[in-house]
């Protein structure tokens, strides 16, 4: 959403700062029908799974960290979650009820397929259309990138700061490795 705002309103956005990520995922254009398929039977199935989902309870804590540690190791490349970034993550979007059991608060259709998606030549247009400084921090362990796309990306975005830190695509949530994201973004922000 930062590259799509950024580039929709350049008199509003002074500095963009990307961890771990650089704009919206593309997906091919012959994929349009499938992808609005998608979209409108997860929808029509979704109002019953809402209510379930409102109704979803974690017997405990430790559960919901373990459950909130997994989900990190089902994203591509080598990804990971350390113990205490996952159950700062599970407070966070959390309540713990009386008898300790955890509901998620989160909305459910956050996990559908968007209604819309961007072709790759439309993400390139956001890119160039981007004016402010840029800093993109990628983590070692992050989402992988295809060599390709993110040498196109770098051509186009012509990012002031780029760098590679150690962790995986939480890394600024990781306390062994959000110390240096942090650094390396107020530096930015500061000059």
């Amino acid at each position: 959403m930062a590259c799509v705002v950024a580039a929709a309103f350049p008199e509003r956005v002074d500095r963009l700062v990307l961890l771990d990520g650089a704009g919206p995922l593309d997906r091919p254009a012959s994929s349009i029908a499938k992808h609005i398929r998608s979209h409108i039977e997860r929808r029509q199935t979704g109002n019953l799974k809402l209510v379930m989902d409102s109704r979803m309870h974690y017997p405990s804590m430790d559960v919901a960290v373990n459950l909130r540690l997994k989900t990190a190791t089902n994203f591509p490349g080598k990804q990971y979650l350390s113990e205490e970034a996952a159950k700062e993550m599970v407070l966070r979007g959390c309540e713990i009820m009386d008898d300790g059991r955890v509901k998620f608060l989160h909305d459910p259709r956050l996990r559908w397929p968007s209604a819309h998606y961007f072709t790759s030549e439309q993400v390139e247009a956001l890119y160039v259309d981007i004016q402010c400084s840029t800093c993109m921090l990628a983590a070692e362990d992050g989402w992988p990138i295809e060599e390709a796309k993110r040498d196109r990306l770098i051509q186009l975005l012509k990012p002031e700061v780029m760098k590679k830190l150690p962790g995986s695509h939480h890394f600024h949530a990781d306390p062994l490795t959000a110390p240096r994201v942090a650094e390396e973004v107020v530096n930015f922000l500061r000059y």
